[in-house]
């Protein structure tokens, strides 16, 4: 990557959020490396935007501690986060059902509409926490929204209802589904 970047240097070419960007999710496994990359992004005099936090934001999910700094910058930079943000930041966060609550309400007051992808890991974070009742309570508020469940969505409510005893309305969910 650093090869690339002091390349495009010498031959005149302009290292923008793009490039860094494009080298931040090549690299999105490699927590040094991108931590590197956007170190020279800084240096080089390069806003990072939306795009740049949500990479950074996904590479250190498994660090929340880094999560939430990479947050605080963020609104610190005056980069408005989206969907896929708090998305990222749900996932990472899954274990911790207060936090994925307040994540929730927080986008809900920027005005960052939910989608299917927030209400289905929204489903799968109850779900597995064995809290049934708040995850059926979040499929009622995404079909109040009027957003269409896709199949992920029927998916993990199916294997909610199973974990829970209620394989019989796994079965009658499955059976409605095949129907549709």
């Amino acid at each position: 990557a650093n090869g690339l970047l002091v390349m495009m240097k010498e031959i005149g070419i302009e290292r923008d959020a793009t490039t860094y960007n494009s080298l931040l999710k090549w690299h999105a496994n490699d927590e040094a490396k991108v931590d590197n990359l956007f170190a020279q992004m800084i240096e080089d005099g390069v806003k990072p935007d939306v795009y740049t936090y949500n990479t950074m934001i996904q590479s250190f999910s498994k660090d929340t501690a880094k999560v939430d700094q990479l947050y605080t910058l963020m609104i610190d930079e005056g980069v408005k986060p989206d969907v896929y943000t708090y998305s990222t930041m749900i996932r990472a966060y899954s274990g911790d059902l207060a936090t994925v609550d307040k994540l929730y309400q927080r986008m809900i007051e920027e005005e960052i509409k939910p989608n299917v992808y927030i209400y289905s890991l929204m489903i799968d974070v109850f779900a597995k926490s064995e809290m049934l009742e708040k995850a059926i309570a979040k499929f009622e508020s995404m079909t109040k929204e009027r957003i269409l469940p896709n199949e992920g969505t029927y998916t993990t409510r199916i294997d909610a209802y199973a974990k829970s005893g209620k394989s019989e309305r796994a079965i009658e969910l499955f059976d409605w589904m095949k129907k549709e």
